[in-house]
């Protein structure tokens, strides 16, 4: 059974339990993301490509990024 969710640069270590966790940026696996969240924005960038993409979404469009603890990819 997993109980943690590893996350982020920092590896930190999240209990599954935490549910939705407001973030500026994050990227595991898989995103999913509101259209109209999207409108104007592209996925590029020198760092990593999403951060710019998400950095755009929440300036641009107020969009929100979350990870949610519970999503896990197998």
């Amino acid at each position: 059974e997993i109980r943690y969710l590893v996350f982020g640069i920092h590896e930190k270590i999240i209990p599954i339990e935490y549910g939705l966790l407001e973030v500026r940026s994050a990227f595991g696996g898989a995103g999913l993301y509101k259209l109209n969240s999207t409108y104007g924005c592209q996925y590029n960038g020198a760092t990593c490509e999403h951060v710019a993409f998400h950095l755009c979404i929440r300036e641009k469009n107020q969009g929100r990024i979350f990870i949610n603890s519970e999503f896990r990819l197998n």
